[in-house]
């Protein structure tokens, strides 16, 4: 039996320093790496991945039912457009009346005759361009809308013009009702009692339509129904009308226009003033008012047509009682003397009309009073203002009178 040679442990072997040993690979237990949101950088988990994941498909799942609902919502509108080209080429819908309402000057009954609709037609089908054209022959006629009323009825609204003026033409003797859009609507009527004139009734007509009498416009102005007035005196007086106040403007009851130059209008107390042609508007408007603030209710005429040199003239009296705005008969005009010159003093100087009449400096007409009892030509002065320091962008007080 061989010997044994006793068992001997073996010295662990020492570790060489310098040797790198490879650390254990963490368990899945002992991951402590840190997991950065997806999409910004690193590594991320299994459990990081799962919400995201998710998120994604609820996305996708969203986009999925928009994109159907916007398929069927096309395909909808695609069969309804093709469903109404179809039955705008049959019977259905097939007008068989048509519902209007009466204006002051146009019936029920003639809208829809007017309007022209032929027969057959449908709710579908109407040409909408064609009956407006149509309704608007009318001069009356200024807007139109139409609706539908299913199954059969068209629904016809109409707007008509409002007259704005009663046009004199220059002969006297024939008036024309203007609108409020400047389009000529039709001749008016006037019946003239025993003892009255055109003028007389033709204003009264104007006031109680709460319109403006436009007289003496010129020769070339040819209304025709549902034209516009585009002449140059109209375009004037629409100027006056834009850059007047409104309380001024409701003052004046006619103008004559029987040029571009000569344009004067009548307030509702009588005064005539000589406005000229349309501009420095506003400059005439305040001399207006300044004179008409310091004389009231005695001033018989103002001319403004340059308004830093303007004229006046007036009665002495105090006691005298508002006019009728009645465009005086041509028979009672006649030229108006020269005016005075002024004294070496400027002192006020008293002038009379004369019987035969001289020529006017300014070429304005002058109405003769001498039949009117609350007048007498002693009452009768004429003032011209004169201001140095006076301009069209001021009106102030003026510095010298001269008569």
């Amino acid at each position: 039996m061989a010997d044994r040679k006793p068992h001997r442990r073996e010295a662990p072997k020492r570790q060489d320093s310098t040797k790198q040993v490879a650390p254990k690979a963490p368990t899945r237990s002992s991951d402590k790496r840190l997991h950065l949101p997806f999409g910004i950088g690193g590594s991320v988990s299994r459990k990081a991945r799962t919400p995201l994941r998710a998120a994604r498909a609820q996305r996708a799942i969203t986009l999925k039912g928009i994109a159907i609902t916007v398929g069927i919502v096309v395909i909808l509108m695609l069969t309804g457009a093709i469903g109404l080209v179809v039955l705008s080429h049959t019977d259905a819908f097939t007008i068989t009346s048509i519902d209007a309402e009466s204006t002051e000057h146009v019936t029920a009954a003639d809208i829809a005759a007017l309007a022209g609709v032929p027969e057959g037609t449908t709710l579908l089908n109407y040409d909408e361009d064609l009956i407006i054209q149509n309704l608007k022959r009318n001069p009356w006629i200024k807007n139109v809308s139409l609706s539908r009323a299913f199954p059969d009825r068209l629904r016809i609204t109409v707007e008509e013009r409002t007259v704005e003026s009663l046009v004199m033409m220059n002969s006297g003797s024939v008036i024309w009702s203007l609108g409020d859009d400047n389009v000529w609507i039709e001749p008016v009527k006037l019946d003239i009692p025993e003892g009255k004139t055109v003028s007389e009734i033709a204003l009264q007509t104007a006031v109680g339509l709460d319109a403006l009498l436009v007289t003496d416009v010129p020769q070339a102005v040819s209304p025709v129904a549902g034209s516009v007035a585009d002449d140059e005196v109209f375009d004037a007086i629409s100027t006056f009308r834009e850059e007047f106040s409104s309380d001024f403007w409701e003052q004046i009851v006619s103008i004559n226009a029987s040029s571009l130059e000569g344009i004067s209008c009548t307030l509702a107390s009588g005064l005539e003033i000589s406005l000229g042609s349309a501009t420095s508007v506003a400059a005439k408007e305040a001399v207006i008012q300044q004179l008409l603030a310091k004389y009231p209710n005695r001033l018989t005429y103002i001319n403004v047509r340059v308004p830093a040199n303007p004229s006046y003239r007036m009665v002495e009296t105090e006691s005298v009682e508002e006019g009728t705005g009645i465009v005086p008969d041509l028979s009672a005009i006649s030229e108006v003397p020269a005016e005075p010159e002024a004294s070496a003093n400027n002192e006020q100087t008293e002038t009379e009309p004369s019987d035969e009449g001289e020529s006017y400096d300014e070429g304005e007409d002058y109405t003769d009073y001498s039949e009117d009892e609350s007048y007498s030509e002693e009452d009768y002065t004429e003032e011209t203002y004169t201001d140095e320091s006076y301009s069209e962008e001021s009106c102030g007080d003026y510095a010298e009178e001269t008569y």
